[in-house]
Formats: C-alpha cells, sequence, structure tokens
C-alpha cells in the first residue's frame, strides 16, 4: 500500500500523548469487493453494499484496522516485537482487558472511501452440500464494487519515538 501522504507533527498537552502521526493511505482493489450493508434494505438488490451519507461504498475503518491487527499479531515475533507493543497500537484483545490498560489503543483508522467506483449486481446459487445440487429458493444477487480504490487515513498518537 503505497502513502500518499505522512506528517509528523509533535503536539503539548495531547491527552494521548506527545506525538502524531497521520498517513494517506490509497488501497487499489483488482478486483470486484463486496461489503455487505448486512440487510436487505434495498429493493434492487438481496445483499446491498455499505455506503456513507453521500451514496458512495465505503470499505469501514474498523474492518481496515481488524485485518492489520491480525497481521501485526501473526508477524510481531518474526519482526521482534513484543505483544505489548501491539496491544498499545490496537488496545488489548477483548478478552484481556484489565482496568490498568489504554482500552482503545492509539491507532485510528478511517473508512475509506470508494468514491470513483461503479458497481453492479450479480447473481448467485446457494449449493446443498450433500446432494450438490441448487437448494430450492437459493438464488440470490449481490451489489459489488468493481474493481477500483479507496483512501483512507491511519492516525497514531502517542509518545514520541525519540
Amino acid at each position: 500500500m503505497p502513502a500518499t501522504k505522512t506528517t509528523s507533527l509533535k503536539i503539548e498537552g495531547m491527552s494521548r500523548g506527545s506525538w502524531l502521526l497521520e498517513m494517506k493511505i490509497t488501497l487499489h482493489f483488482a478486483s470486484a469487493l463486496h461489503i455487505g450493508a448486512g440487510g436487505s434494505l434495498a429493493i434492487n438488490t438481496d445483499s446491498p453494499l455499505l455506503r456513507d451519507e453521500k451514496g458512495n461504498p465505503i470499505l469501514p475503518g474498523s474492518s481496515i484496522r481488524g485485518v492489520l491487527r491480525h497481521w501485526c499479531e501473526r508477524e510481531a515475533c518474526v519482526l521482534g516485537v513484543e505483544p505489548h507493543s501491539v496491544f498499545r497500537l490496537f488496545g488489548p484483545p477483548s478478552s484481556n482487558q484489565r482496568e490498568d490498560t489504554d482500552r482503545q489503543g492509539r491507532l485510528v483508522i478511517t473508512s475509506a472511501k470508494l468514491t470513483s467506483a461503479q458497481t453492479e449486481v450479480r447473481d448467485h446459487i446457494r449449493l446443498d452440500e450433500k446432494y450438490e445440487t441448487t437448494d430450492k429458493g437459493a438464488k440470490f444477487d449481490q451489489e459489488v464494487v468493481l474493481p477500483s480504490s479507496g483512501t483512507f487515513y491511519l492516525i497514531y498518537e502517542g509518545d514520541d519515538p525519540n
């Protein structure tokens, strides 16, 4: 993922630390992508896309954050990073929250806006695993974003790295 803008500022009196690092990152999707809205709220499809207030498809920051956290946790030992450092970025796992920890984490990730994305509705069928045939009434359609790109911000607020 190429970063198109990186800014670092030292900020005094900041509640989360004295350092702010902000990166503007552009994701490029090579194939169609479905980011479901979690319900059938549209009349033209069974599975609509998640959209912002302007009607543009979005990829939630929580989804991006989850993928990054999983990668960091998996690769921490290879990179020589202590698990505590991953917790400082993302917060402790929900099963491991304690009173004396920074529960939110220091990394903020905004939703990726897909402003110039084109969409289409694709037909699908669900198969019966036992008989390997089409289930009765199993035709459904799904709205997808065609190959495009989206931009999001990754913001770290914390301690001065020096």
